[in-house]
This record gives structure tokens, sequence and C-alpha cells, in this order.
């Protein structure tokens, strides 16, 4: 079942970086799920917003400052080895 969750960090922040941890969690390898997971620990948690939560991961939005920010967030999980189809920047122009 999907719970949504309220969207704090996006009234303080202008653009965002949506990640489908249920997309990592099926279809990335381990190093890279293990890598999302520290990364997510360690990570402000004022940034992160739950848009839908379930058992095996949620999506969540991780605020940035900008666009700039947002791509070089989008980039380093791609390097990472997240997939594309896991990430969507939104936000202002």
């Amino acid at each position: 079942m999907m719970i949504p969750a309220a969207p704090e960090a996006a009234t303080q922040y202008p653009n965002w970086v949506e990640v489908n941890e249920v997309h990592i969690t099926l279809y990335a390898s381990r190093d890279t799920a293990n890598w999302w997971a520290t990364y997510r620990q360690h990570f402000d948690t004022a940034r992160f917003t739950e848009v839908n939560s379930c058992l095996i991961g949620d999506l969540v939005q991780v605020a940035c400052e900008n666009r700039d920010h947002a791509q070089w967030l989008h980039d380093l999980l791609i390097e990472k080895g997240v997939a594309k189809a896991a990430l969507k920047i939104g936000g202002e122009r």
C-alpha cells in the first residue's frame, strides 16, 4: 500500500531529484543499492521528502539548491549505477 507524505522540503528548495528506491532495490546492483542506502543515511534528512512509501522502497524527492545542484546529484546517482529510469529532475528551470 502506498502512503503519500507531505512535501515539506518543496517549500524550502526550488528544485529536486526524484529517486525511485523500488527501482534501485529491484534492478540496481548490490553495490549501488548499498551505496544509496549509505548515502541516504548520511544525507541531510531535511532535504528528503517521501512522496510514496512501500515495503521495498520509497519514492523520494531530494531537495536541491538550484537546477545545477539537481543536475549534479542526478549525474552522481547515474555515475554510481542508478538507472536513469529511477530518476527525475523537477522544480524551477
